[in-house]
């Protein structure tokens, strides 16, 4: 289904594309046989042409290098410890909504209906729940910190600066 310019819309844009490039490179009668709009600068107005040999180099008084430590830039890096600081944090703020509402729950049910007497309660119902994310945000913990271990070290063997890392 096509909008209500449908296909002429999309027809004229490529249209005014074409003329405009035929402009810039100097083919004055393609350009006059496309309409000249209000949006299109007058030849007056427009600066002079530039060779394409020109236009496909970079200018030198720039520099344009990227230093790159094993093959990741500044960014690069940081945003890799950003990624694993934040995960990490996020993990451990779970952990202590989890565990407070272990607290919660535990603190304020009856003995009777957590289990049985004599027994634990480690795997009553109401707390079963909570205990088993508490594990699986622990484990979650342990595995992202070692992961940034590991990025640190890989860092130091890189010999990525102190000041390219959070």
């Amino acid at each position: 289904m096509q909008g209500p310019r449908g296909r002429r819309g999309g027809a004229r844009s490529a249209l005014r594309a074409l003329a405009a490039l035929a402009w810039v490179f100097g083919a004055p009668a393609a350009a006059e046989e496309a309409p000249i709009r209000e949006e299109t600068p007058a030849p007056s107005e427009a600066p002079p042409p530039v060779g394409l040999d020109r236009l496909l180099k970079l200018p030198t008084t720039m520099d344009y290098s990227v230093e790159r430590r094993a093959g990741l830039t500044r960014g690069e890096w940081r945003t890799r410890f950003e990624r694993i600081d934040a995960a990490l944090a996020g993990e451990k703020q779970a952990l202590a909504t989890a565990q407070a509402e272990l607290d919660r729950v535990a603190g304020s049910a009856d003995q009777w209906l957590l289990g049985p007497p004599g027994m634990t309660n480690t795997d009553a119902p109401l707390d079963y729940r909570l205990r088993q994310e508490i594990d699986r945000r622990k484990e979650e913990i342990e595995r992202l910190e070692t992961a940034r271990k590991d990025l640190e070290v890989e860092a130091n063997l890189a010999g990525v600066p102190e000041d390219w890392r959070p």
